[in-house]
């Protein structure tokens, strides 16, 4: 059941903010008639679904094994899981005889969706204006004007996209790696890109531009702080990376630059222009590059809501986060403090990460 029987008793969780994590831990708690669970999300139901939907990565399938859904980590049984989604859809046997465990996006999209329109504890358009706490409760203000009461929280509010204080100020159209997708073709209409961070969403940003820079005729570069364009995990995409730049550069000079342990120091907008003031790091030495489109792969960055101000100090932070495999492990050992008994016994023994409430 998803509301306490009595109005006037707390809910045992609310959980604000309807990320992949949250709606997992929705999902998991639907069924459960000896808890109370309520999860609110200020945005409509279309677009929030869409945005929980979203994982790292810029190609057309996932990272991660459909495995890592929202429930099947923590209970392989639930009606909620991504094959049962499959059932139900009459894709099962379309996705088996594919022989690929890494579903599409948007069909993980579409998964969420189908999840989500499944759930009866979650309330779309409910902005939260103020926690407060007193013996034990949390109270929980809304947009609607009501208070909702709850012995305990789950926050997934998510993060929002990190921009460098020296480019903080910076006008222009550049574009966070976050939003790479939308606007792409506007992107691939500049003459020069380039592209400033590390990690695998610079190197996938990077060689997407890549592919079509013969087709466009843009300059293409990338600049890192880091000593290796990629760890040794993601060498499967350096490999692509290279391979087609060699590719490329049988035809002649590919007129791009990857240039590794170089900080961006300045950052200014001029005429149509991108002047980048940059540190390499190695020779000890600085150049500036001109460019007319950026794209800042930068990573995310949390910022606490200003509605946590009045708890904040009862927060129990984590600053590892969780990921699509580690959350179903996250929404386990909530339900188990929140109960006081196993649901679903977690794998404690192949698990780093610990989580409570």
């Amino acid at each position: 059941m998803s509301a306490p029987a009595d109005p006037h008793k707390p809910y045992d969780v609310i959980g604000i903010g309807l990320g992949p994590a949250n709606l997992g831990l929705a999902c998991l708690t639907e069924p459960l008639d000896d808890l109370t669970a309520l999860f609110l999300e200020p945005g409509p139901e279309g677009p929030a679904v869409d945005r929980c939907a979203r994982t790292p990565g810029k190609g057309a399938h996932l990272r991660t094994p459909f495995l890592a859904d929202l429930v099947t980590l923590a209970d392989p049984t639930s009606p909620y899981s991504f094959l049962n989604y499959l059932r139900e859809s009459g894709r099962l046997y379309a996705f088996y005889l594919r022989e690929n465990l890494y579903p599409l996006r948007a069909e993980y999209r579409d998964y969420c969706r189908w999840a989500a329109a499944r759930l009866t504890s979650v309330r779309f358009g409910t902005t939260v204006t103020e926690v407060t706490y007193d013996n034990g409760v949390h109270a929980v203000a809304t947009s609607t004007g009501g208070v909702l009461r709850a012995r305990h929280l789950a926050l997934d509010t998510g993060s929002t996209p990190y921009v460098p204080e020296v480019c903080a100020k910076l006008g222009g159209d550049f574009v966070h790696a976050s939003r790479y997708p939308e606007q792409k073709t506007e992107l691939q209409k500049k003459n020069q890109i380039t592209v400033v961070g590390g990690g695998r969403d610079a190197a996938e940003v990077y060689y997407d531009l890549l592919t079509d820079m013969d087709v466009h005729g843009y300059r293409l570069d990338w600049v890192t702080d880091a000593p290796h364009l990629l760890p040794p995990e993601d060498s499967g995409l350096l490999d692509a990376i290279l391979d087609l730049l060699r590719q490329k550069g049988l035809a002649g000079p590919v007129p791009s630059r990857l240039l590794t342990r170089s900080t961006l120091t300045g950052a200014r907008y001029e005429h149509g222009r991108y002047v980048l003031g940059v540190r390499r790091q190695e020779r000890g030495e600085d150049l500036t590059l001109t460019t007319e489109g950026l794209v800042l792969a930068t990573g995310q960055r949390y910022r606490t809501p200003d509605f946590l101000e009045p708890v904040r100090e009862h927060v129990r932070w984590d600053a590892h986060g969780s990921d699509p495999g580690t959350a179903p492990y996250r929404n386990a050992s909530i339900i188990r403090e929140l109960l006081g008994r196993e649901v679903r016994p977690a794998e404690t023994s192949t698990a780093f990460q610990e989580f409570a409430v």
